[in-house]
C-alpha cells in the first residue's frame, strides 16, 4: 500500500510541473489626462541624449561637440477653424544657467554645458521660446542641442557629465 500511494504523489506532481508556467509577468497601464490641444508622445516625455566621447582638445580651442537632435513630438492636436482653441506653442526649459543664460552646466566638474537651439535662437534656460503655429494632427517642435566649454572657462577637464532640463509646453 505505501507503494501504491508513493507512486500516486508522483504522478500528481508530474501533472502539476507539466501546467506549471513558463515565466509571468506583470503589465502596468498609465498615463496622465492634461488640458492641453495636444498630447505629447511618450517618448517625449523622458529622453537621453548621449553626446558620447568629446574631444578635450576639440573643446578646449572652442569647438563644439557633434549636434544631436531633441524632438518634442506633439500628437492629436485639435485646432478649430474659429479660433477658440489655441493654436500656438511654446517651451520653456528649465535649469540653473551658467553665466551664460543660454548654457545649461553640467555636473562633474568637466567645465563644459549644454545649448539648447530652436527656431533660430539660442534657448534661454527658464524664458519661452518664441511661440510655434501648430495644425492638427501630429506636430513635431525641433531643437539642437551640443556640449561645449562653459562661457567663462579657460579649459575643459576629462570625466563624466550630466545635465537635466525639464520643459513646459504653453499654449495661447
Amino acid at each position: 500500500m505505501i507503494t501504491v500511494t508513493a507512486g500516486m504523489v508522483l504522478a500528481s506532481s508530474s501533472a502539476f510541473a507539466a501546467t506549471a508556467s513558463s515565466g509571468e509577468g506583470i503589465v502596468r497601464f498609465q498615463g496622465s489626462v492634461i488640458a492641453a490641444p495636444c498630447s505629447i508622445a511618450p517618448e517625449s516625455v523622458d529622453q537621453t541624449i548621449d553626446f558620447g566621447q568629446l574631444s578635450k582638445a576639440h573643446l578646449d580651442a572652442g569647438g563644439i561637440s557633434q549636434k544631436k537632435i531633441l524632438n518634442i513630438d506633439l500628437l492629436n492636436c485639435t485646432v478649430d477653424a474659429s479660433g477658440a482653441t489655441k493654436n500656438t506653442v511654446q517651451v520653456t526649459f528649465s535649469g540653473d544657467s551658467g553665466t551664460a543664460d543660454d548654457e545649461l552646466p553640467t555636473s562633474g566638474g568637466t567645465n563644459t554645458s549644454i545649448v539648447i537651439n530652436g527656431y533660430g535662437e539660442n534657448v534661454t534656460y527658464g524664458t519661452p521660446t518664441p511661440a510655434v503655429t501648430f495644425l492638427n494632427g501630429s506636430n513635431t517642435l525641433t531643437f539642437d542641442t551640443w556640449a561645449k566649454m562653459a562661457t567663462g572657462s579657460t579649459e575643459v577637464n576629462t570625466g563624466e557629465f550630466t545635465a537635466v532640463s525639464n520643459f513646459i509646453l504653453t499654449y495661447a
